[in-house]
C-alpha cells in the first residue's frame, strides 16, 4: 500500500476502467461506484498538498443520465468535466477508413461500405473509427496494423491537445 500511495502522490498511478457500461445493473454497479469513490478518496485527492494524485480513465458508452450522474459523482467531477467522445463517422469517413484498411486486399471499399449499410450488425458497430476497424478486421483486414495506427493517432491527438479539455476524435 505504501508503494501505491507513493505512485499516486507523484501522479504515476492510473486506474483504467474499461467498458464500464458492460457491468450489469443493480448491486454490482453500486459496488463499483463505491469502489471508485473510495479509490478517488484514497489516491486521487490530496487537498492542500503538493501531490498530483492518481488518475482515473474510464471508457464507457453513453448511458442513462442517472447512471452517468452516479459515475461523475463517484469520480467527483462535474458532468462532462473531462470527457472525451468519439465522433460518429459519416459515410465519407467510413469509406476513408475502409480504404486504408483494404489496401492490397481483395475487398473493394465501396462494396464493404454497402455491406455495412445492408447489415444492421456491421452498421451498428461501425459508428466510430475503432469499432469500424474491428469490423474491417472481421472482414479480413490486418487487425494488428489497425490497432497500431489507431493508438498512434490517438496518442498524437492527445499530445497535440495537451490539456484536460474535451475534444472529439474524428
Amino acid at each position: 500500500k505504501d508503494y501505491i500511495t507513493h505512485l499516486a502522490k507523484n501522479g504515476k498511478l492510473v486506474l483504467l476502467l474499461d467498458s464500464f457500461d458492460e457491468i450489469s445493473q443493480g448491486d454490482m454497479r453500486v459496488r463499483y461506484y463505491k469502489a471508485i469513490s473510495k479509490f478517488y478518496d484514497d489516491y486521487c485527492n490530496y487537498p492542500g498538498a503538493d501531490c498530483v494524485g492518481a488518475h482515473i480513465v474510464m471508457t464507457t458508452r453513453e448511458m442513462s443520465r442517472e447512471t452517468m450522474a452516479h459515475i461523475y459523482s463517484s469520480l467527483k467531477v462535474e458532468s462532462d468535466a473531462q470527457k472525451f467522445t468519439i465522433k460518429e463517422l459519416s459515410d465519407e469517413g467510413k469509406l476513408s477508413i475502409i480504404s486504408k484498411w483494404c489496401v492490397g486486399d481483395q475487398m473493394n471499399p465501396e462494396e464493404v461500405l454497402t455491406r455495412f449499410k445492408e447489415n444492421h450488425f456491421y452498421h451498428d458497430y461501425s459508428v466510430n473509427p475503432y469499432m469500424l476497424s474491428v469490423v474491417c478486421a472481421q472482414l479480413g483486414a490486418n487487425f494488428s496494423e489497425i490497432t497500431n495506427k489507431l493508438m498512434e493517432t490517438l496518442i498524437a491527438r492527445m499530445q497535440a491537445n495537451n490539456s484536460r479539455e474535451s475534444f472529439e476524435i474524428q
